[in-house]
């Protein structure tokens, strides 16, 4: 009795794991698209982002170009940006930001952002680096970019 008991304790956990993992994996690859958000479709060639510089030092200000191109007028968008993961999971630079795109046509907005300061004992180590920026429109991602940077 105790090794049934056991056995299917087992195959729970093990069917549990690998329903798990299926999810996490479906999760993990899905790649973001455009979504329909508020009726209008939005192409992700209607929105560019770059950082100003490809290499950075500690302590600098990154300065960030983001287009967006003939948007109609009222938009409002949440822009979402991170870097430099910490070994605790959080992020040494994080930031949102809301921005409500008041006429039709073409926005360039320049986000400067404060990089940290360089410690021997920091998790943050000089080389190349991502800084993401995701897009949301009324809760949905319709824009997700990863750009690299050198940090020295």
């Amino acid at each position: 009795m105790k090794n049934t008991f056991k056995l299917f304790f087992l195959a729970v956990i093990l069917v549990g794991s690998c329903v798990f993992l299926f999810w996490a994996i479906l999760f993990l690859t899905k790649k973001f698209s455009p979504s329909s958000a508020g009726g209008q479709k939005i192409s992700v060639s209607q929105i560019s982002f770059t950082p100003e510089r490809k290499v950075y030092s500690f302590g600098d200000i990154m300065r960030l170009n983001i287009h967006f191109k003939n948007f109609p007028a009222g938009e409002t968008l949440q822009l979402r940006f991170q870097s430099l993961p910490r070994t605790d999971g959080t992020w040494a630079v994080y930031r949102a930001r809301k921005v409500v795109l008041k006429k039709k046509g073409d926005y360039r907005i320049i986000y400067s952002l404060s990089l940290p300061f360089y410690s021997k004992c920091g998790s943050i180590k000089p080389g190349e680096h991502y800084i993401t920026l995701t897009v949301s429109k009324k809760g949905k991602i319709i824009f997700y970019k990863k750009a690299s940077f050198i940090l020295r």
